[in-house]
């Protein structure tokens, strides 16, 4: 339920974002407690809330990074394609990453592109962008841990006459143009 007191610029979908919020109020307590004392975070769960279905019940599984992309330091800025490799290659460790974890980075960076989106702090210009160089990062981290795997079992790939065989990964279309939209596929040569 929308606390009474809130006051907000309209929103496409208030019954929707009603709705997750008393979920999010009977499903965690305590960081709905949180929201609600932080003006900027409240503002951000009714916009996502009100405006992507898929990404209110990735919060609802993971309700505290409301707080965290609200009080980001980095919320107002656009993040440059270097920026989400560093973010990237902290959230995935050392490890080997598995499709699944390369998922949750982008959830968790569509959420704070979207709110700048809606809440008006982001260009369309700034969001597209943002959405290309976030999907550059993931293809660019995903090509590198492939090529290690495979030149740790097959060695590095060669031509004929001995030297380092390259591989060049192309894209096409919308993300070529660092055009991409929210539901752009990605075209790759």
């Amino acid at each position: 339920m929308i606390p009474a007191e809130l006051t907000l610029p309209l929103v496409p979908d208030p019954h929707g974002a009603d709705h997750f919020l008393s979920r999010l109020r009977q499903e965690s307590p305590a960081v709905y407690a949180a929201i609600v004392q932080s003006p900027h975070a409240l503002a951000c769960a009714v916009h996502v809330f009100s405006n992507s279905r898929f990404l209110s019940e990735a919060v609802l599984r993971r309700p505290g990074i409301i707080v965290e992309v609200a009080a980001s330091p980095n919320f107002h800025r656009v993040l440059t394609l270097e920026d989400y490799r560093e973010r990237l290659y902290r959230f995935l460790g050392g490890g080997t990453p598995l499709a699944v974890d390369f998922a949750r980075f982008r959830r968790r960076h569509l959420l704070r592109i979207l709110l700048r989106d809606v809440m008006g702090t982001a260009t369309l210009a700034n969001v597209t962008e943002e959405l290309s160089n976030l999907a550059d990062a993931i293809l660019d981290m995903a090509y590198r841990r492939i090529r290690a795997k495979l030149v740790a079992h097959h060695g590095e790939p060669r031509l004929e006459d001995g030297s380092l065989c390259g591989l060049s990964v192309i894209s096409l279309g919308k993300l070529g143009g660092k055009e991409l939209n929210y539901s752009s596929d990605i075209d790759l040569m």
